[in-house]
Formats: C-alpha cells, structure tokens, sequence
C-alpha cells in the first residue's frame, strides 16, 4: 500500500492560524481511537548496498534474511523496470503484525488487512514478518515496487504539467502484478466479473477505490505483462509520469486507449480464469446458503466453524460495520436463527478479531469455542461457551506475539495452535488445566490450521516444507498438507500438488482429511485418504470454496463426518453454505503430477493408488499459474558477509519543505515556508514554519516540537504571530489594526488502549 505525505506538509498556508494549530494536528488532540505504541522497541540497522534495514533484536534473524531478500527484489525490479534509485531505502520491519500496528511511521491506525505501507516523504517501506517468508516476500517486493514508483515520479520530468496524480489500481495493482504474477483469488474476482456481466471498464475503474483495485489492476496489467512483456509495464508508467495522463501513455506504449484497453483486457481474462466446462455449479446448486446480505456493506462471511452436530455455525460477519463473531442455531423446523456472540472493535479485550489467517474451534462436546482476537498489544486465545457467552479462558503467552488457529485435542484438555516468534510461525500446544505452554516445531517453515486427530496422536497442518521449497536460496513453495506425530515429533509431508492445500479438516475415524486446494486453478474442498493417499474432489464449483485470502479457512466439517460447511464468492460477496458430505466422490487426483491427471473410481469407494491414471478433462481446468518464485531464480541473494551492522540514530533529519508566496493586503508581499525534520522511526518531529514580510517586525514564526519514542507522548510549540483587520473609526475614518501574539504551549498525552487515553496542555 502507498501513501503520500499529511495535507500539513505537502502545501504551505499562510495564515499563522495554521501555526497556532500545529501542535493540535498530532494524534493527542484528535477525537477518535489512538494508536498505541505497547513496546519500546530498541532500534538498529543493517545496511546493504540499496537498504537501511531497521530491526530490533526480536527480529534479529529474520532480519538478515530480509535483508538479502530485499537486495534480491531490488535487482528483479531495477531489472524489469529500468530505474535504479539512487539512495537507500529504509526498510523497517517488525516481528508481528500486533508490532507493526504500533509503528508511527505511518499516521492512523492500521487494519489487519494492511501487511505493508510505503511511505513518499523518506520512501520508507514498512512491513511486518507474519511467518511466513513466501507471503512476506510477496509484501516485500509489492512495497517495493511502490518505492520504485514514488522515486521514478520525483526523477521524471514532466515538462510542468503538474504532479502525477494516478488512480489507485494503477499503481497497487501493478505492485501485486511484478510481485506475485496472477494469483487464484484476483482469478476469483474476475471470473465473478464476468459470470455476472459485471468487470469493471478502465474508465470506472479509475474511480474506484476498494479492494477491486487490487485484484482488476493485477488482473490488467497481467494482460499488459503477458501480452507485450513485462518491461512494457515500467515503460507505461515512465510515460504516465511524463505525460501526466495514463490513457495518453498506454496509447503510446501499446498503442491502445482506454475502450479498445478494455475490450482486449476482458476478452484476455476470459480466456484465462473461465473454465471451459460452462455446467459447473454454483454452491446454491449444490448446498443450502445460510447467509444472506444484510446491507450494503454487509459483504463478508468467513472462516466458518461447524459444530460436532453439524447444526450450528460459528463465523465473522461485517453487517454493522464492525467483524463481529456470530452463532448460526438450526432449529427444529430447519430454519435457522442467528445471535450475536461479540462485536469487534469497540473495547481492549476484542480489539480486532483475526480471521484473515485463523480458523475457530470447537470442542467435541460441543460446549466451547476457541478463537484469537487483538486486545491490546497481544493476541490472545478466547475459549467461550457460545450459548452463555461465558469465557473460561483468556490466554496470553508474553513470548508470543501472534497467535492463529487453535484447535482442541479431543479430550478438550489441550489446544494445539500457531504462535509467532521473531517473524517465524511454529506449532505449539497449551494445556488448559495449568497453562503450560510447550514449543512442538522450531524452524524457519511456515506452519497454518493445525487440527488434531480424532484418536489424540497426531496434528495435521499446512506448511511451505514441500518439494518445491528451496531454503538456501529463501524461496518457499506453495501449502502442502504435513502430519505431525506427538510420540516421536517427527513430521511427513502428506501431498505434494501444483497449488496451495491447506485448511485441514478430519474425518471421524481419522482415516481421512478434508482440505481446500487450488491445485486445479479454481479452490475447492477435496478428500485425503491416509491408506490409499488418493485425494478425491468433493466440490467442483465453478468459482471454488475461499476466504478472502489464498489462506483463509474457508470450511469446516462436523465431528460427526456428516455436514460440511464452506464460505463461497459469489457477486463480490462471502456467503455461507452447508451441505451432506458425501460418502463416495466419483474423482480421484493422482499426486505423482496431480496438476494433470484424474483418476477414475467407482461409486461406493475411494480408488485405489493402482488405479489408471487418464488426463484432466480441459473443462475441469483453467491455466496454471507461473510459480512468482520464478522471478526470482535469476537473481542472487546478497551475500551474508555484505551486510554491514550499525547503530540507529533518532536525530531529526531534513524530511520536506513547503514554500509559497502571495501579495496584497495589508501586509504587501509574504513569502511562507514549513521546513519538516525527523527521525526514520518519526520519533522526534521538529516543524518551522515562517511568513517573511518585507518588515521583518511583521514576520510570523512558529516552531513545534512532538516526541512519540514512548507511549507517552509529548510536545511544545512557540509562535509569533501577527494579524491586522479592518476598522471603522467614524462614519467617514476607516483604518487598520494591527495585533501581535506570541506564546507557548506544551501538551502531553498517555493512551491506555486504542480507546482511552489522557490529554493535559498548558500555555
């Protein structure tokens, strides 16, 4: 994500009202929610040939490897577009995303949807390290490319045609088309689009400012890449910038406007996410919607749970404006009645509930619900009865700091889940009687969805530690599903497809797994068998089963084996579906190349691993992907011994000016300025501000100084400030008056959580 500078920096105001108020624009005289800086982190840097990389010692080894994946993103994108940048770029990482949300580099408060901001003022990129060194690289490289644009639009000029001013999808979604190619989830979006005569055009695509920015523009300019080569696409920008006009820039580049631009993007992308087979079901075709739309901008329901029963639905909803968690009852009619079990966002014990990577849990008595939400600076795990909204565990582990998926052993006496350590995900277990943590797994692989066996011996998981991860040179596979033995600790990789596999789900006598995969280009729900190690489809809907990310849980099955709950995309929407989970799916995926074969069975069994092997029906199918990691295999990682180790300073630095001048009036001729200096951290912000006139008794200035390197905040300005008006002495006499102030004020704030806080100011 880019953002540009605050309004108070990027244009100068003459009126010394604006120095009076320049202490009254940080975030301590604001109505509204605080961000909260829990930690003090303790800064330092590591310094490459294109990057000042700030860690503190948590993330110290994640550190160095994000180091030299950046210098290797760096060579990939100078590469492809042509532009090298001239000085360093500071790369600021943190080891969660509870620590990334604290970060005052960046004003306002940050969602869970946000994992990366790139800054223009310093072009700072930030980003936190969530587990997984594939998604991260992802984020890096997409917060990279925006570096990239903001330095090739201050480098170019435009012979004084005013500043660049782009829609959003131009610029985000070129930065996820060079990081990550064409993803299953954009492929959703835009088959979506098109199943209901609804993709957007470039012209109102211009003025579109919600995640389908994202997913169309990687979409385009895919069509852009895979059409006239990648390096067109730094070429397109380049012109953009110099013509301050993008249509003017495609036409020069590939020689299309906007309609004709539109017409061979669409007809592209039918081409590339429509499956052939037009008889493919929507999920209403084969399983009962639960959820319906309850407003405008009710659009989300996600990361369902089942009960053992098969008859109620936990799952995150936003039909308030607000994810909130809720409880779907089936009553004895058939019909079904939904209650509100907790609404995020409005106090520090569910600050946020996560749902992006996490999964909810039930016990096997039915009688308890496990899930994660932010309160404060931590995660914590939430054990609750969802009929008396009584909570019987709140857990917070102080050397975790981030925390997915947990799951219930099935005695109930234990959960297995994911922590975060320093950037890395790890399998951990909680015993519920004592609280005793115990660490299962510790390496630099991803770990997600941990599920427990029905028998207690072993956890199911999905993890990057595939066949086609290269850890030497830090490039991670896609999900496979692994299995992890609790008497000996060893772990099997149990797949071995062309896409993601993850969200695993056991079958009652453990001799199976459901999971999501999207190894057929389009997610659905298929079935493991541990004996045969055949995997058979159980969903073949014609635009899949998903969350909202390629990683999001998307489906629950019941204890029972009986009822199968999913959460399907349908026109821009999440909703809701259950159906039987049937006893016998009719395809089997033969792993040795699952991406190009099926196997036949008869009904009534799963096949057996001898069974004849015939090529995919192209209908079943749409074109694979290119593996990102692809782009990188041509690029060097820096080398370890490059890395330089340094100090990090907290002196306020030159950060931007802003300069004017206007005449007439009272005071003739005025020439204002605001100089900006700061830290890379933003620390320390010193602000001056002056209005010369041509006597300099008249001159108004005003400095202000605001400290945020702890959670108490602090800050004091000084000014002078001059003013004159209009005055009618008598009838006949008018005249001017002229006042002066000058003063001094100070302020201090302390935040007790992001929605309390205590101000005090003198002056």
């Amino acid at each position: 994500m880019a953002t540009r500078p605050p309004r108070i920096f990027a244009i100068i105001t003459l009126s010394l009202a604006l120095l009076h108020g320049i202490g009254q624009t940080q975030p301590g005289y604001q109505f509204g929610q605080n961000k909260v800086q829990y930690k003090n982190f303790k800064w330092q840097v590591l310094r490459t040939e294109h990057f000042e990389v700030h860690y503190y010692p948590e993330a110290a080894e994640a550190a160095q490897d994000a180091a030299r994946m950046a210098e290797r993103g760096y060579a990939y994108l100078s590469d492809v577009l042509e532009h090298q940048i001239k000085s360093r770029i500071p790369l600021v990482l943190y080891a969660s995303l509870n620590d990334f949300q604290q970060t005052n580099v960046v004003d306002g408060l940050i969602g869970d949807g946000t994992r990366g901001v790139t800054e223009s003022l310093k072009n700072r990129v930030v980003l936190p390290i969530t587990g997984s060194y594939r998604e991260f690289n992802h984020v890096l490289v997409h917060e990279l490319v925006h570096a990239f644009q903001f330095d090739m639009i201050k480098s170019i000029d435009n012979g004084g045609l005013g500043s660049f001013n782009p829609p959003l999808w131009f610029v985000e979604g070129m930065a996820e088309y060079l990081s990550i190619g064409m993803d299953n989830v954009t492929r959703m979006w835009v088959r979506d689009g098109l199943f209901y005569d609804d993709l957007l055009k470039i012209e109102q695509l211009n003025n579109t400012f919600d995640i389908r920015v994202y997913r169309l523009g990687e979409s385009l300019w895919n069509y852009v890449g895979e059409t006239h080569g990648k390096q067109k696409v730094g070429a397109i920008f380049k012109a953009a910038v110099r013509l301050n006009d993008i249509e003017k820039a495609f036409k020069e580049q590939i020689g299309l406007d906007f309609k004709s631009l539109t017409l061979t993007w669409h007809d592209f992308a039918r081409k590339q996410v429509l499956p052939a087979d037009s008889t493919l079901p929507a999920p209403a075709a084969i399983a009962l919607q639960l959820s319906k739309r309850e407003g405008y901008y009710h659009r989300m329901n996600l990361v369902p749970a089942v009960s053992p029963d098969g008859r109620q639905v936990v799952y995150v909803a936003n039909k308030n404006l607000a994810d909130e968690l809720y409880l779907l009852s089936e009553n004895a009619d058939g019909s079904f009645a939904d209650r509100r079990l907790i609404k995020g966002g409005q106090n520090r014990d569910f600050e946020t509930l996560r749902f992006f990577d996490t999964s909810i849990s039930w016990s096997r008595d039915g009688e308890r619900i496990a899930f994660v939400s932010k309160s404060n600076k931590d995660d914590v795990i939430y054990v609750m009865n969802p009929h008396t909204n009584a909570v019987s565990h709140r857990l917070v582990f102080a050397e975790l700091n981030g925390l997915l998926s947990p799951s219930f052993s099935p005695e109930g006496d234990h959960l297995v889940f994911v922590g975060i350590r320093g950037g890395r995900s790890d399998l951990y277990l909680v015993n519920l009687g004592n609280g005793k943590l115990q660490r299962l797994t510790n390496d630099i692989y991803a770990e997600k969805h941990p599920q427990w066996s029905p028998d207690g011996s072993r956890i199911v998981f999905a993890t990057d530690r595939g066949s086609d991860t290269q850890v030497e040179n830090l490039l991670f596979g896609e999900y496979e599903l692994a299995l992890y033995a609790l008497a000996s600790g060893e772990i099997a990789v149990l797949t071995d497809l062309a896409g993601n596999a993850i969200n695993p789900q056991w079958s009652p006598d453990g001799r199976a797994i459901a999971f999501v995969s999207d190894h057929q280009g389009i997610a659905n729900v298929y079935r493991l068998d541990l004996a045969s190690k055949e995997i058979v489809a159980v969903t073949t809907l014609r635009n899949g089963v998903a969350g909202i990310t390629e990683s999001t849980p998307a489906m629950s099955w019941s204890a029972d084996g009986r009822m199968l709950v999913f959460s399907a995309f349908e026109k821009a929407g999440w909703h809701l579906y259950r159906m039987e989970m049937p006893a016998s799916p009719l395809m089997a995926v033969s792993q040795e190349n699952a991406s190009d074969t099926i196997a036949t069975t008869t009904p009534g069994a799963f096949a057996e691993s001898s069974s004849t092997t015939m090529h995919a029906s192209e209908a079943a199918w749409v074109p694979a992907n290119v593996d990102p990691n692809t782009f990188f295999t041509n690029y060097a990682l820096a080398d370890k011994d490059s890395i330089e180790k340094r100090n990090y300073s907290g002196m306020p630095k030159f950060t931007a000016a802003a300069i004017g001048a206007s005449f007439g009036g009272y005071f003739g001729t005025v020439g204002g300025a605001q100089f900006l200096f700061s830290d890379v951290m933003n620390h320390h912000n010193l602000i001056l501000a002056a209005n010369l006139r041509s006597n300099l008794s008249l001159t108004d200035v005003g400095m202000t100084y605001f400290n945020q390197a702890r959670r108490l905040n602090w800050g004091f300005e000084a000014f002078q400030l001059n003013d004159a008006y209009g005055a009618f002495y008598t009838p006949t006499a008018t005249g001017f008056v002229r006042q002066t102030y000058r003063g001094f004020n100070a302020f201090t704030f302390f935040p007790f959580s992001r929605f309390s806080r205590l101000e005090l100011s003198a002056g």
